[in-house]
């Protein structure tokens, strides 16, 4: 992460957000029509059948490759190209943005990445758990009938987006749902906004929290916000501590593709990983100790300048 005795005014970090903000909102817009105008001829739609498609995807469960397309065309261009063209072509000048400041982490590193990540599961099985068992007051029920709804209406696309008939579908379903997530969320919220923010804070730590914040927030799914957001700190400690934006991708990476692999494993029958309760109190007690002692590896495998910066 970038130094804390960065010399740039707070006035030219907001007016760097403010450029990040517009170009992202620009690439929102543009992106749905080119990710419209690609997936209709190729896939040799009508404009009714994909805007029909995108209204209600559940309905039309052999059409879940098209709309996996038209989802991945949209997330590359957002979250991908929207940030490479913002550092590379309107935020020039910002030297002190440094996505990567140690281009070759300890091995150590890379090999607790997946226990730190698949540890932490269990333990955050139960936020997860908790965060859905919260009722929100009286005063808030018109909020909590629409967030308790919209949480709904993401399990059902989820479970549209993660059943697939065979191993092509599962591949396709990784390539947008786990490699490109890891690459452009990670490249946005840690490598862009983190950054910058810590540019505005001169806090690390707060820094990484406010990012996390930010990153569970842009869901908007109440019912999911804390276990996300514990997450997306996990994500920009690890960065943080190694210095490469590389490692926070691969731990996203493996997050999500852990998950659907299990969840594909489910459908073949060849396991019977359970995701919708949370994970015994022996386990997660176990895990936990377990992620706990990772993270403090990994904390101490990284060099002293970047932990201090």
């Amino acid at each position: 992460m970038v130094s804390q005795n960065s010399n740039y005014t707070s006035a030219e970090v907001w007016l760097s957000l403010s450029k990040l903000l517009f170009t992202l909102f620009i690439t929102l817009f543009v992106a749905q029509f080119i990710a419209y105008g690609f997936t209709l001829p190729l896939l040799n739609y009508s404009a009714e059948e994909l805007e029909a498609l995108i209204i209600a995807p559940k309905e039309y469960p052999h059409h879940r490759i098209a709309f996996l397309l038209l989802e991945g065309i949209i997330r590359i261009l957002l979250f991908i190209a929207a940030p490479m063209f913002f550092l590379n072509y309107v935020d020039t000048g910002n030297d002190a943005l440094t996505i990567q400041t140690n281009p070759n982490p300890k091995l150590i590193l890379w090999v607790l990445l997946p226990v730190i990540v698949i540890t932490a599961m269990p333990l955050d099985s139960h936020i997860i758990a908790w965060n859905q068992a919260i009722r929100l007051p009286d005063f808030l029920a018109a909020y909590e009938n629409w967030a308790m709804a919209r949480e709904e209406e993401a399990a059902e696309l989820t479970l549209f987006l993660t059943k697939y008939e065979n191993f092509i579908e599962y591949i396709i379903g990784l390539l947008i749902i786990a490699v490109v997530p890891a690459v452009g969320e990670e490249l946005l919220f840690r490598g862009v906004l983190q950054n910058k923010v810590n540019l505005l804070l001169k806090n690390p730590h707060l820094s990484i929290w406010i990012t996390a914040f930010i990153f569970s927030f842009i869901h908007f799914q109440f019912y999911g916000f804390f276990p996300r957001m514990l997450l997306g700190a996990m994500f920009g400690y690890l960065y943080w501590w190694s210095g490469n934006l590389v490692v926070a991708m691969v731990a996203h990476f493996i997050n999500n593709g852990f998950t659907l692999t299990m969840i594909y494993c489910n459908q073949m029958g060849w396991t019977d990983y359970d995701l919708q309760n949370a994970f015994p109190i022996s386990i997660t007690a176990i895990t936990t100790c377990v992620f706990c002692a990772a993270m403090w590896i990994f904390w101490k495998n990284t060099t002293n300048d970047l932990r201090n910066s």
